[in-house]
């Protein structure tokens, strides 16, 4: 029995399909992240055949919570330039 769950870091994953994926409607609204995370998403149910899948998102202040726990996180992270579109 397949007793595996399947993580999935949505911010990342979303983030990721926005910048991969420059799809718009006729208004000009991007809808690339939308169906390139759904579309990994059941990539990834399919390739793992997950028993369950957890879906996380981080909090507000995350990275505070995080440095109050681990002092170096992220500490030599450069910081890079938004996207403008």
């Amino acid at each position: 029995m397949n007793d595996n769950i399947l993580i999935i870091d949505f911010m990342n994953l979303a983030i990721r399909n926005f910048a991969a994926i420059n799809s718009a409607d006729e208004n000009g609204n991007h809808f690339g992240m939308t169906m390139g995370t759904l579309q990994s998403l059941k990539f990834l149910a399919e390739k793992f055949q997950p028993k369950k899948i957890a879906v996380c998102y981080e909090g507000k202040n995350s990275a505070k919570k995080r440095r109050k726990v681990f002092a170096e996180y992220k500490e030599n992270r450069k910081v890079k330039k938004s996207l403008n579109r």
